[in-house]
């Protein structure tokens, strides 16, 4: 997941979570959202057995 927070004027910082067990801080909202909530009810398909 991909996230951007503004860091005043036109800067903007790029935070990438690739891992389930990371998360998203929301500052404005004061919380963090890890990925496993953001995720719950998403199924993964498996990838296929290399032939």
């Amino acid at each position: 997941m991909m996230h951007y927070h503004r860091q005043g004027g036109n800067d903007w910082l790029l935070h990438t979570a690739q891992d389930l067990n990371e998360g998203i801080v929301l500052d404005d909202l004061e919380i963090e959202l890890p990925l496993t909530e953001i995720y719950e009810r998403v199924e993964f398909e498996q990838p296929s057995a290399a032939p």
